[in-house]
């Protein structure tokens, strides 16, 4: 189940003027967006009428991109917490309830790195317009925070990032949302091949570490990065590469 923050900060601003506990809360979210129907506005966050912590909203910001399903009732008991009496819970890292919450928020930025880092658009002609479309999957609910990024990065370009629970389409103007894709969308290319004999020809095989690439690039995303087809390839004649650089 997917939530925004703004929509959830405004039920829990609901329920804790109705001083509802975390155990009789119940969370929805607002009907799907039809194709690229409906604006990804971030709106800003209701009027707080209880003094909470700025952190609170930092971490909160991040856990409702998580996929675990709890992070809705763990983020309201913290919010419960901090305005029964606990004010500085945010600040006290050995609290399970906050240990937890912070397990999800490194979670989601480790999973924005990644987008940032293994998004790759294709050129293709969308309504005679080109547009530059990227396939990504992520662990988590992120292509709308990510996608400030790209924004900032590709905003006179028209793209859309497509991933298994939404889409994302920037027009040079605004973002616009859609469902998502059962499958990764045919956007192969000429270039891949250019790109896999770029690394190929860079990859240096008396320098590989396995463990710390497989750290930095998890196998899980080598199956949509040309690329990373060659690397058990490249791993597999490694020594014999590095035994003829040594002239042995």
């Amino acid at each position: 189940m997917r939530m925004r923050y703004d929509e959830w900060w405004e039920q829990a601003q609901t329920y804790l003027g109705q001083n509802v506990p975390p155990e009789q809360t119940a969370w929805a979210m607002s009907g799907q967006p039809d194709l690229f129907g409906t604006l990804a506005v971030n709106k800003p966050p209701p009027v707080c009428t209880w003094r909470v912590d700025p952190k609170f909203h930092e971490y909160a910001r991040a856990v409702v991109c998580h996929r675990d399903p709890r992070r809705f009732e763990w983020l309201y008991q913290v919010l419960w917490r901090c305005t029964h009496g606990e004010r500085n819970l945010v600040h006290i890292d050995v609290d399970p309830l906050m240990q937890s919450i912070h397990t999800m928020r490194k979670a989601v930025r480790r999973d924005l790195h990644k987008m940032k880092a293994f998004v790759r658009f294709k050129e293709v002609v969308v309504d005679d317009q080109p547009t530059y479309v990227a396939w990504y999957e992520p662990d988590h609910y992120i292509l709308e925070t990510c996608s400030e990024f790209f924004v900032r990065r590709f905003g006179q370009m028209r793209w859309m990032i497509a991933t298994p629970y939404q889409c994302m389409l920037w027009d040079g103007h605004k973002r616009y949302t859609s469902e998502g894709l059962t499958q990764k969308p045919d956007i192969e290319d000429g270039f891949d091949e250019l790109w896999c004999t770029y690394y190929q020809s860079i990859f240096n095989p008396a320098r590989v570490k396995i463990k710390a690439m497989k750290n930095e690039m998890p196998v899980r995303f080598w199956k949509n990065l040309p690329e990373a087809r060659l690397i058990p390839q490249l791993l597999a004649q490694a020594e014999a590469r590095v035994q003829r650089m040594r002239g042995v």
